[in-house]
């Protein structure tokens, strides 16, 4: 088994392992030339929201805006036409649309033409909370995106006797397409569930038909491909650079039947990007594994270093790099031509990599023609700068091909994107 170090850069190594005959190894190239044009929208929204957005989500012409009361908003995403509007403690006939926010990496509730998918209690509901009695459902609804109908409910658990504090709780983990997955959590010991996940349901999107069932303590956080990844871990595990992973365990599951197809003792998820997932596992480094196997590709060392990680989830990884307490170095990483580059923009200091969307590295920092100001701007995955100073009119809430949702202080708008 041939071993090739292909990259030097400054805030890592990634190193490839390839079979007798590895191809010749990639090199961190020149800077190349630019290739993104700044980021521009339209003098005015396409349409706008008034009220107090939290998170929007996209797909098939359509956005869902959740308002600070977790109140949902389905629009069309062009005209801005309403499709309907559900309420907090909405009445389905006999259950409540019941508002639960996880936060979960892969959590997502809008699944295109099929419609949203929220979480409904039954039992005695009032003020904003269903207090449920033995033998009452929590489960998943399928709300139309046509009309606000409802397509299937199907119920995640029955509540058993026993005290409400001690009572399961039933989260929706993660969401693709086809398949949704609820984690059923154990009572609470003070304001954490720290005794960690009792079982995992997955649900057939379409259908809301039961796939399959699991009882082994699988947090789940990300879906790749026919792949659900997770940790077993006593709380939610953490995805940060740097920590502890003794204890933890990597587990791949057929996202479709529920079978193991991999596990890897103490380790913890980091993120994942296209077909990999980036691991860490107490030691310098990332380890870059493919989802549906677990098989090793390569490692980004001297994580001790890294101030942060970030990607699009699909081709770029961005991690930055610190000395001092300071962060200044960022390297990339090409998913699709697994190949490492680096970022940094010059004579800048990035201050904090903020997230990787479009291209684009989104980040804080300062030149050195403007030594006393820290401002957000945008870089290529080369370094070349692209947005040296982003005017735009409002916060961005999220950005799609062709729109860029922004957040103010009025109102929230869709924007057109400009060539």
């Amino acid at each position: 088994m041939g071993v090739a170090v292909v990259a030097a850069a400054v805030a890592g190594v990634l190193v490839w392992r390839g079979g007798d005959n590895p191809h010749p190894p990639p090199r961190v190239d020149a800077r190349p030339a630019p290739t993104l044009q700044p980021l521009r929208v339209a003098e005015k929204p396409l349409w706008t929201e008034p009220g107090d957005v939290v998170w929007v989500e996209e797909q098939d012409g359509l956005m869902l805006f959740a308002h600070s009361g977790l109140e949902l908003t389905l629009y069309d995403a062009t005209t801005g036409t309403p499709r309907w509007t559900l309420g907090k403690m909405h009445d389905f006939g006999g259950f409540m649309y019941s508002p639960r926010l996880w936060g979960a990496p892969d959590e997502r509730h809008l699944v295109g033409q099929e419609g949203v998918l929220v979480q409904y209690d039954q039992g005695d509901c009032h003020a904003g909370f269903c207090e449920p009695s033995p033998g009452h459902e929590s489960g998943l609804v399928l709300v139309s995106a046509t009309d606000g109908s409802i397509v299937w409910r199907t119920p995640a658990l029955t509540f058993p006797e026993g005290p409400l504090r001690e009572r399961p709780e039933p989260m929706l983990q993660v969401v693709d397409d086809r398949v949704a997955v609820v984690s059923v959590l154990t009572g609470l010991v003070g304001s954490v569930y720290d005794k960690g996940i009792q079982r995992n349901v997955a649900f057939d999107v379409r259908t809301g038909a039961k796939l399959w069932e699991g009882a082994d303590g699988v947090w789940p956080m990300w879906i790749v491909g026919d792949t659900m990844l997770g940790v077993v871990s006593a709380r939610f595990p953490s995805t940060w650079v740097n920590g502890e992973a003794t204890g933890a365990t990597i587990v791949a599951t057929n996202l479709h039947t529920g079978e193991k197809q991999w596990e890897r003792a103490d380790s913890r998820l980091v993120m994942v990007a296209g077909d990999l997932a980036l691991i860490t596992d107490g030691a310098p480094r990332l380890t870059a594994v493919t989802a549906d196997d677990g098989r090793e590709v390569g490692s980004l060392d001297h994580t001790d270093r890294m101030a942060d990680c970030r990607t699009d989830r699909t081709t770029l990884v961005a991690c930055s790099s610190k000395s001092d307490g300071r962060a200044h170095d960022i390297v990339t990483f090409d998913v699709k031509r697994r190949k490492l580059g680096t970022a940094t923009p010059g004579k800048q200091t990035v201050l904090t990599l903020d997230s990787v969307r479009g291209g684009r590295l989104w980040v804080t920092g300062r030149q050195a023609r403007d030594p006393g100001e820290d401002r957000a701007y945008t870089i290529d995955s080369a370094g070349n700068e692209i947005d040296r100073k982003l005017d735009l009119p409002g916060d961005i809430l999220l950005l799609t091909e062709d729109k860029a949702v922004l957040r103010n202080e009025d109102a929230t708008g869709v924007y057109e994107i400009l060539d």
